[in-house]
Parts: structure tokens; sequence; C-alpha cells
């Protein structure tokens, strides 16, 4: 996309990384919508980036994420927890979490990343807006 004009460009992968990265993170519980193969390639992905994947969750999916209904997602989010895993990732972008993130930190004691907030940290970051206000998208638990 940058090759095509475009100021600056990234993926929601790349900035889960980057994020995983800014929090120290080496150690990642996924919670996901999708079924067994689109969830295995996503833990390839973070294991082929030197992320220990430490617990995986899925719903079995292939239909649209966003019906799934809010408790539902919180309880993928809750037993897709590991003790060992330093944050849970909520993966999908159209995956209702907005309003799951700060109680689920608190009940959990550990961040909890969602694939919509580190697609948005990531943009603002990648356009030069590196601050605590764009911080606080990832850190909000710290």
């Amino acid at each position: 996309m940058e090759g095509l004009g475009c100021r600056a460009a990234g993926s929601t992968s790349e900035f889960l990384l980057d994020a995983l990265h800014a929090l120290g993170a080496k150690r990642v519980a996924v919670a996901a919508p999708y079924d067994e193969e689109m969830t295995r390639l996503l833990v390839d992905f973070l294991e082929s980036a030197g992320i220990a994947v430490m617990s995986v969750r899925n719903l079995g999916m292939t239909g649209d994420p966003k019906t799934v209904p809010e408790d539902e997602v919180l309880e993928l989010a809750l037993t897709a927890d590991h003790p060992e895993a330093d944050v849970v990732f909520l993966s999908c972008t159209n995956l209702r979490t907005f309003d799951l993130v700060k109680g689920l930190e608190e009940q959990l004691g550990k961040p909890v990343l969602t694939a919509n907030q580190v697609m948005m940290w990531g943009a603002l970051r990648r356009v030069g807006l590196k601050n605590s206000a764009v911080d606080q998208l990832i850190f909000q638990s710290g």
C-alpha cells in the first residue's frame, strides 16, 4: 500500500506483534470466533514470531462474528485465559469486544488486547502519534 502512495500502512497482525512487544508480553492466551483451521493460522503466526501461545479457545465459527452475543464473547475470553499468559488476545475485527476490555482486565488482572484495539493503536503510531493518550489504548490496566 505504501508503494501505491499510502503515507503509512500496516496490518492488524503486524500491530498485534508491536503491541505485544510494547507490553513485554511473551506468552499469550488466544480467544477467537473462528473455526479450528483459521484459529490454527493465527497460532502459527504468533509462534513463528516467537510468541508462546499458552492456550487457545475458539467458537468454531465460519459465519459473521458480529452476531456473537456479549456474554459468549466474555465467556470465550475467560475460558481462553491461562495463568502463565501475559496477555489475553481477542481476535477478529468483527467481534464485539469494546465494552468488555476494562472489565476483563480487572477480572483477569492482566492486559486484554483486541484486534480493533491493536489496529487503532498501531495505525495512530504509524502516522506519528506516539504519546501517552495513544498508548492508553493498550496500557489500560497498567
